[in-house]
């Protein structure tokens, strides 16, 4: 590899004109009171010359001109050559980004994106600019969820630049995401925005060597677990019982009322106790789509809220709920995972398993497809399919 001057070759236009960007590492004359000298990078094209200053200086006597480099024997070479090969990386995938995206690259426009990287070149600062454009048009519980994912998309090792998402970046950010300890649901969950946030650069015209379309995002939920009839009864005794505290019977009163609603725990902290006791009715925002959705208070659900005057009264965390409903569920002796989502599982196979209507479930829990909704069909289906191996007992 040359240092003393690298060329790089973008094209201009469709007629092939081409623009040839010259950048080298030069050490200046000056020598402060340290002995040192300032490092510069210099840039040029036709028409066009910087002299950036970089916040390297050294010891003349150590600075090789005609590599660009430290002396191998001088004081941490090593570190300060990695610094200026990562200098000159940079510049390589600026050069990279520019030619896919057919713009032309000036010396100007290097030395901006190289103090500051623009939403062009890096899918993290482009990440961060679209969420705050589009803050407005997301429920604030959607918009939470997908700052989530850009924290951990900010979080990950080095810069992401669009030439830098190759086919194999997928496989990458899927070690990165299992190596924080996320669960397989959880990082699909985590792909499914990155890929819709990449869906979104390319449509704006930036163009990198994956295609946003070919990322696989795989299931975005677990295996659904739900309380069955008999075991949601459990539940529903205890919380009317005089064994339970003042602190439990305040949990599962919010489970229960979202066992017999479908409610999630987000649009479960917006409600109003009043409201809800006069008018029989749950209004909420459907995240996603942001469509304002009525449901009807049933007669358990009703019970349920009646019988704890703090109910939708005195907030919780969504943490504490979900730790206290599994002390709950170990005292009742349910086995199985649980957590409030649970609770929205319960009322969807507890519909069907009542012979309610799939096209009126799918308007309840809010699906936006069918195909959503038909999976609470078909867990109520196996039930009956494993069922039928009774016969086999009947002599």
């Amino acid at each position: 590899m040359t240092y003393f001057a690298q060329e790089f070759v973008t094209r201009l236009d469709t007629k092939k004109m081409f623009v040839t960007i010259k950048t080298k590492f030069v050490l200046r004359d000056y020598i402060n009171q340290e002995g040192k000298s300032p490092l510069y990078l210099f840039i040029s094209s036709p028409g066009d010359r910087k002299r950036p200053k970089t916040d390297l200086e050294f010891f003349p006597e150590d600075w090789d001109p005609i590599t660009q480099r430290l002396k191998p024997k001088a004081y941490n070479s090593e570190t300060y050559n990695q610094v200026l090969d990562n200098i000159e990386a940079k510049i390589a995938k600026i050069k990279t980004i520019y030619l896919l995206n057919e713009k032309p690259l000036t010396a100007s426009k290097l030395e901006y994106e190289l103090k500051n990287t623009t939403d062009r070149v890096d899918f993290k600062v482009f990440f961060r600019k679209q969420m705050e454009a589009e803050k407005k048009m997301y429920s604030m519980r959607y918009y939470k969820r997908m700052m989530v994912v850009l924290n951990k998309v900010e979080d990950y090792p080095g810069e992401i630049l669009f030439s830098d998402i190759t086919p194999d970046f997928e496989n990458k950010f899927r070690v990165y995401l299992a190596d924080m300890g996320n669960s397989k649901t959880t990082i699909n969950s985590n792909l499914s925005v990155l890929k819709k946030f990449l869906i979104k650069a390319q449509k704006s015209g930036i163009k990198f060597p994956l295609d946003a379309l070919d990322v696989k995002v795989g299931k975005t939920h677990g295996n659904r677990i739900d309380l069955k009839p008999k075991e949601l009864e459990k539940f529903y005794n205890f919380y009317f019982s005089e064994f339970i505290s003042e602190e439990w019977s305040l949990v599962l009163g919010y489970f229960l009322f979202s066992c017999f609603t479908s409610i999630r725990w987000g649009n479960i902290m917006e409600q109003n106790r009043e409201q809800l006791l006069s008018q029989r009715m749950i209004r909420f925002y459907v995240s996603k789509s942001e469509k304002l959705q009525s449901i009807v208070i049933n007669d358990k659900a009703y019970k349920v809220i009646q019988h704890n005057p703090k109910l939708f009264v005195e907030e919780l965390t969504d943490v504490h709920v979900n730790r206290e409903i599994k002390k709950i569920a170990q005292l009742l002796g349910y086995k199985s995972k649980i957590s409030f989502h649970v609770a929205r599982h319960t009322f969807a196979t507890n519909f069907i398993r009542m012979g309610g209507s799939v096209i009126k479930l799918k308007t309840i829990m809010g699906h936006s497809k069918i195909e959503t909704t038909m999976i609470y069909v078909h867990i109520v289906e196996q039930e009956a399919n494993e069922d039928m191996a009774l016969m086999d007992k009947l002599f």
